[in-house]
């Protein structure tokens, strides 16, 4: 299974796209608009890593798909 970790950036609102998806297995992100389909998902409060904290985030939704 890949872990996708998925998070709200305040910052990018007004771009339209503010959730941001990191692909673990490659380290890629991508920022969209909204997110469905994924299989297995996981959501627990303040497991932010250093990159995501930096940008706000506190709370992380994990995703394997």
């Amino acid at each position: 299974m890949i872990e996708k970790r998925i998070h709200y950036c305040k910052s990018l609102k007004k771009t339209g796209k503010p959730i941001i998806v990191l692909d673990t297995s490659t380290g890629k992100e991508k920022n969209v608009k909204s997110i469905k389909g994924y299989g297995y998902w996981e959501i627990q409060y303040d497991n932010a890593r250093d990159k995501e904290k930096k940008r706000g985030a506190t709370t992380i939704l994990r995703v394997w798909t």
